[in-house]
């Protein structure tokens, strides 16, 4: 096992980007880059300088058919790169997709280390929603609160005692089948949607708030130009598919995008990545 440098962990991650967003583009499945990834395309040209990871957006309908398509083919997308999702062996016990690269291990400080993983790509799904705000902040709050409860058991807790340690390890090995009863749920909500705006319930209205922005629920819906109306955008040297209304995007996001973070905020997701022995 080798540890990566900084430059050697980019290249690699930007690497998977690339394979990854060529089958997608080969099978007419849509993207963005989005959230940090789109910012640093913007702002930085190529990743956030304290980021580590790359975010991808699609909706939730690509997704299922981009399963369909790769169950077939032990979901690989080329090499070691993979399909990580709740109901195939690649899970990462999380209640979006990954793509993942199985030769590799990133140290996630936030995870035990049982259910850490390899190297990553965020995949957030956006449903299909009512633009309704009684509809959508109900969703929301079981989004949340679900997903809260079912991924637990994989987290260290502060002051956590005996009785909610022992359950943690009861627990943990159903947090995929929690995640996914709350995902038929998510799927259910689509077919009712009107098939017009799209949500991304995996986001963060709290941190999106520290971060400036001033939108409400109903504020993030977005209709189908979010991922049809594209462009290219530069990201460490290469195209990738970013939405023509970025400007707007981004600002529904974080506020004014282009002003830096403060220092206690520029803060990594891991510590560590590596590069597995071949065999």
């Amino acid at each position: 096992m080798r540890k990566l440098s900084r430059e050697e962990f980019k290249e690699h991650t930007v690497n998977m980007l690339i394979e990854t967003t060529n089958f997608l583009e080969q099978n007419n499945l849509r993207y963005i880059l989005d959230y940090g990834t789109l910012l640093g395309c913007i702002r930085h040209k190529g990743y956030i300088p304290w980021d580590d990871d790359i975010d991808i957006s699609m909706p939730r309908e690509d997704i299922e058919k981009m399963y369909k398509i790769l169950k077939a083919q032990d979901f690989t997308i080329s090499g070691t790169l993979k399909l990580a999702d709740t109901r195939n062996k690649y899970s990462t016990h999380t209640f979006f997709n990954k793509i993942v690269d199985t030769n590799t291990i990133a140290d996630d400080k936030l995870r035990f280390k049982k259910y850490r993983y390899p190297i990553w790509i965020d995949i957030f799904p956006y449903d299909l929603t009512p633009k309704d705000k009684k509809t959508v902040l109900d969703a929301k709050k079981y989004f949340d609160a679900s997903v809260a409860s079912a991924m637990y058991p994989l987290f260290p807790h502060e002051n956590q005692n005996i009785v909610k340690k022992i359950a943690s390890k009861i627990l943990a090995p159903f947090v995929d089948m929690r995640l996914n009863l709350i995902l038929k749920k998510i799927l259910k909500l689509n077919k009712l949607s009107g098939k017009k705006y799209y949500y991304d319930f995996t986001s963060n209205l709290t941190f999106r708030k520290q971060y400036g922005s001033k939108g409400d629920v109903t504020d993030f819906c977005y209709d189908n130009k979010l991922f049809d109306d594209f462009t290219y955008g530069k990201f460490e040297g290469h195209k990738f598919r970013i939405p023509k209304a970025y400007d707007k995007h981004l600002s529904n996001i974080y506020g004014d995008y282009m002003k830096l973070p403060p220092k206690e905020k520029q803060v990594p997701h891991t510590t560590a990545t590596y590069i597995l022995d071949k065999d």
